[in-house]
């Protein structure tokens, strides 16, 4: 069940959406969270209106393209609330601020049928930029999901050598999100501590380079904090920072 809204009002938009997930025996609940996080952060972007009177602009990979972009790197005041958690589902209800300014920057390019990432790259205009496929990321447990590798790619849109594709054989290069480990311990009463490890591994199809970079960081939390918040925080954290590491070394090997 999903469910969203939102209001705009002086100079910023207040955003809110719910959404839930199954938990099953491949997608534990600390996955299944996860992914309920960034399906109402996603859900809380595509209710503005501002962004369905962009929609018939754009095609459907640049519109789940430019979700993303926002939900992913624009959102401020971001807070989490469990509404359901049972033994087969959670649902999170997500609220936050987006800047009226930076959405408006956003949809500009598309209202004028025209992308903003585009611009930047003229100066490679006659070259064709390297494609990067992003692999589903990988659990500690063997299961798989999606939600979390769109934290990457909207990295990966950022960079003006570099183009982001969902085709695996057009691919030059391909990323393998890894969380290799979360885990929440009490420390006392008044602290809870999360260890988590995230990892992106990196191959170049036609040279057989292989790199990876990874993070293996311990923060100490009150327990008065929203746990699904500081879990998905430090995802978010993890993931972007390696993904700036890896694109580094792969910008070192464009000529």
């Amino acid at each position: 069940m999903l469910n969203g809204l939102a209001l705009a009002h002086n100079h910023q938009i207040n955003i809110k959406a719910e959404a839930c997930h199954k938990i099953t025996k491949k997608t534990n609940i600390n996955q299944a969270r996860l992914n309920a996080i960034i399906l109402a952060q996603e859900l809380s972007i595509e209710n503005l209106e501002q962004v369905k009177s962009v929609k018939e602009n754009i095609n459907d990979f640049e519109y789940i393209k430019l979700i993303k972009l926002i939900s992913q790197n624009d959102i401020h005041d971001f807070s989490t609330i469990t509404t359901i958690e049972k033994q087969d589902n959670i649902c999170i209800e997500v609220s936050g601020v987006i800047k009226h300014s930076v959405l408006k920057r956003r949809l500009s390019p598309y209202k004028l049928q025209a992308e903003e990432e585009l611009s930047a790259k003229k100066q490679y205009i006659d070259t064709e930029l390297p494609n990067i496929y992003v692999a589903e990321t990988k659990f500690f447990d063997g299961t798989k999901s999606d939600n979390l590798s769109d934290i990457v790619r909207a990295e990966i849109a950022k960079s003006t050598r570099l183009e982001v594709t969902n085709s695996i054989i057009k691919s030059d290069y391909i990323l393998y999100p890894e969380i290799v480990k979360v885990k929440v311990e009490k420390v006392n009463k008044d602290m809870n501590r999360l260890n988590m490890i995230v990892s992106i591994k990196s191959s170049y199809k036609e040279s057989g380079f292989k790199g990876a970079d990874s993070e293996n960081k311990f923060i100490a939390f009150e327990v008065s904090k929203d746990t699904n918040q500081v879990i998905f925080d430090l995802t978010k954290k993890l993931l972007i920072k390696n993904t700036k590491e890896t694109l580094i070394k792969i910008e070192n090997t464009i000529k």
